[in-house]
């Protein structure tokens, strides 16, 4: 596939540079997937104000400047698929992760957006919302925080977090021609874990 271009989400010169060493290679760029993410935890009193900064300009100004660039496509050729990872912290608050939960509802509102901007020209905006998800970095920190471990597999009704494969199937469906009348949707893959309260009791 030739090389795979890296860019920073936080600078658009290098998301349009990637893109264009992307195309440069005969590619089209017809389905971008916003998932560069970070988080920190702690309440507003005492998150420092640079964790805001860092938190937002990844996760809420990085999905901002991909759109920015995809679109920019998108338009020209009057089709695309833009997929917005945010989280099931996008629809619900969570306690202790104040500057994430913001980020993560700020794409949904940008994905809705996206979608009433643009829709008329045949171009998609969708989000997917993980919840906790089976990663290398999710592993690491179970091993650290057992009881957090604990904690987080007891508020999901499935007992389990998600597999990488899950939420890549859920991209791949909403980029779909299966999903082609969704638009400004948001798809929730997190196990029911924000359906509502829950006890295994």
């Amino acid at each position: 596939m030739g090389t795979r271009p890296v860019a920073d989400v936080t600078a658009s010169g290098s998301l349009e540079e990637a893109f264009n060493k992307f195309e440069s290679q005969g590619f089209t760029a017809d389905i971008v997937v916003a998932c560069a993410g970070v988080e920190r935890l702690g309440t507003v009193i005492d998150e420092p104000e640079e964790n805001w900064d860092f938190v937002m300009g990844v996760n809420a100004q990085g999905v901002y400047l991909s759109a920015r660039s995809a679109y920019a496509r998108f338009v020209k050729r009057r089709q695309g698929s833009f997929v917005v990872i945010s989280s099931d912290a996008g629809i619900v608050g969570t306690s202790g992760f104040g500057v994430y939960t913001a980020s993560k509802h700020a794409v949904i509102g940008l994905v809705k957006c996206l979608a009433l901007d643009f829709g008329h020209l045949g171009i998609r905006a969708n989000a997917v919302c993980p919840g906790n998800v089976r990663t290398p970095m999710m592993d690491e920190y179970l091993r650290a925080s057992p009881a957090e471990a604990e904690y987080w597999f007891s508020v999901v009704p499935m007992g389990r977090f998600a597999d990488p494969d899950e939420i890549a199937g859920a991209v791949d469906f909403v980029s779909s021609p299966a999903a082609s009348f969704m638009n400004g949707s948001v798809f929730v893959v997190d196990g029911a874990g924000s359906a509502g309260l829950f006890s295994a009791d």
